[in-house]
């Protein structure tokens, strides 16, 4: 899982250029469809979220949705074109394909992201963009996770017709270089976590903090919850106690003051993730950055916790993982 961490700034900026010049079918795509679903399981789910985020910042009527309840609970009367964009990094998930064929069935044309050339995904869709992050071996998805947010950062940079592409690429993976650099730091943090963790973020950093709660059950098996920051706020917080660590990825240079107290008031601690004084900084406040950058540090700190609590990992209880490497 670490080494896989490491190949991150490779595998993002791979993945980028070697889709850069093929993107705007796609970018058709969405921008003629009246409706967009985005669905995906686990952490490919997490994906379509930020692609929601993405989609709606730009005018784009879309909703994100699992794959399991998409399949269940389709909307089939839909008028206008409707597009289902589908991550799987196998592409070979029961899901993704039950997905996929009922999609067809309803008339939707279909997009599939995924790491794998061969899948049924790839065959199967009218679309394929493919992601590179190469072969990942530990079933904790890493890697796979960061390229599939870099494609939704190449759609917003084509939808909004933005400049400068490569520059933001060399920013976010030097960054990423960065935080890898002094991991170091990020194990100190890892050893105060606790046995039950929150994890908060807003906008963007929201469905970090979705695979931030992922990452640790699938790696340590401790009880985890995910919130958008201030919806925690709206009853949640509640359970709030002090055998918890809240992991909270801050909006602007300084974390909210009052938002703080109240964590500090009821918490066994927090950590922070952002800019100024946070506690594990990100080098920028641009939304992909940020988030990129701390999605990363999630990584880490769950792989740091697992491999603490002497577990492993790449091979977890009751979890295994679809590929056809």
């Amino acid at each position: 899982m670490f080494d896989e961490i490491r190949e991150e700034p490779e595998a993002i900026r791979k993945t980028l250029n070697k889709n850069m010049d093929s993107i705007q079918p796609l970018i058709n795509e969405i921008k003629e469809s009246s409706f967009i679903f985005i669905t995906g399981s686990g952490t490919s789910y997490n994906a379509a979220v930020m692609l929601n985020y993405t989609l709606l910042e730009n005018g784009i009527r879309s909703m994100a949705i699992t794959s399991s309840e998409y399949s269940e609970n389709i909307i089939r009367k839909l008028k206008g074109k409707v597009l289902n964009i589908i991550f799987s990094q196998s592409g070979e998930s029961s899901d993704a394909i039950s997905n996929l064929e009922l999609s067809k069935e309803n008339g939707f044309k279909v997009v599939g992201i995924t790491n794998e050339k061969d899948s049924y995904l790839s065959r199967e869709s009218d679309l394929c963009v493919l992601t590179y992050a190469g072969e990942e071996r530990s079933v904790a998805a890493t890697k796979s996770h960061a390229v599939q947010i870099s494609i939704s950062l190449l759609i917003d940079f084509c939808l909004k017709e933005n400049p400068g592409l490569e520059k933001k690429v060399d920013d976010i993976c030097g960054g990423i270089g960065q935080i890898i650099k002094n991991s170091g730091e990020v194990q100190k943090y890892a050893g105060k976590i606790l046995q039950k963790i929150v994890f908060l973020g807003a906008g963007k950093c929201y469905p970090v903090a979705l695979e931030g709660g992922l990452k640790f059950k699938e790696t340590s098996g401790v009880s985890t919850e995910s919130y958008p920051t201030r919806e925690y706020f709206h009853g949640p917080v509640h359970r709030l106690d002090r055998e918890t660590t809240v992991i909270w990825i801050t909006d602007g240079t300084v974390p909210d003051m009052k938002i703080m107290e109240k964590l500090s008031a009821s918490a066994g601690n927090t950590i922070t993730i952002g800019n100024g004084n946070a506690d594990l900084k990100v080098a920028s406040s641009d939304g992909f950055q940020k988030a990129l950058n701390s999605l990363v540090h999630m990584q880490l700190l769950a792989n740091f916790k697992a491999t603490g609590m002497g577990l492993d990992p790449d091979h977890p209880s009751n979890l295994s993982k679809v590929v056809r490497w």
